[in-house]
């Protein structure tokens, strides 16, 4: 079969039917290098990213080694995000790399902007949420939070997530305008009377105050 693939290829230059051949080849030995390094470099050659990165997938199911499996996922993670620009594709991916190093600080990004353009808002804010642990300084870490809060008011109808990552702003930064705001109106959406007083009387707001917002 080998011999075929490669007669194919360099005699009779039918990749077509070369890229069959090979194939067959790996179908038969699936770790069988010629082939395999042939293959990505008619793959590369002709820019089937698709298939490059379908062979690559096959490549580290066939590796042994946790490290080599770890690198090589997230190389083509990063190649199938550039070339393929496939969501689903990309996120079987991420997750992957995931699945080795949950707090992958890349693999985290990426998938946050694939499940924002994707609308898919339950892993968006999973993700989020993995990121605020991750990240420590505190502007990036505010903006993911900001994220977060806007995600669970206006998208994941949970008014108590909302009022807790808000919190979290405020602790952040007690500058911050929009967290107050948005702690009562979310207090307000829970009809929570005591707990919105509590909120007034914890950022030194009166009674009178309360009595006007109610």
């Amino acid at each position: 079969l080998l011999q075929v693939a490669q007669l194919y290829q360099d005699k009779f230059r039918n990749v077509g039917e070369a890229i069959k051949m090979f194939q067959r080849v790996l179908d038969v030995d699936g770790a069988n290098e010629i082939a395999v390094t042939t293959l990505k470099q008619i793959y590369e050659a002709r820019k089937d990213w698709e298939s490059f990165v379908n062979l690559g997938r096959r490549e580290i199911e066939l590796t042994d080694d946790s490290q080599v499996r770890m690198e090589r996922t997230l190389a083509l993670a990063l190649l199938a995000t550039e070339k393929i620009r496939k969501p689903d594709v990309c996120v079987v991916l991420w997750e992957q790399v995931r699945s080795f190093d949950p707090g992958n600080a890349e693999a985290l990004s990426a998938l946050a902007g694939l499940y924002e353009r994707g609308r898919d808002y339950p892993n968006l804010a999973e993700v989020l949420r993995l990121q605020v642990e991750t990240v420590t300084e505190p502007g990036p870490r505010k903006d993911i939070l900001l994220k977060l809060g806007l995600l669970f008011g206006d998208k994941i109808p949970d008014d108590g997530s909302s009022i807790d990552i808000w919190r979290q702003i405020m602790a952040l930064d007690p500058a911050d305008r929009r967290a107050p705001e948005q702690i009562k109106k979310r207090y307000l959406a829970l009809r929570a009377w005591d707990d919105i007083e509590a909120f007034y009387e914890e950022t030194g707001a009166t009674r009178d105050v309360i009595q006007n917002h109610l």
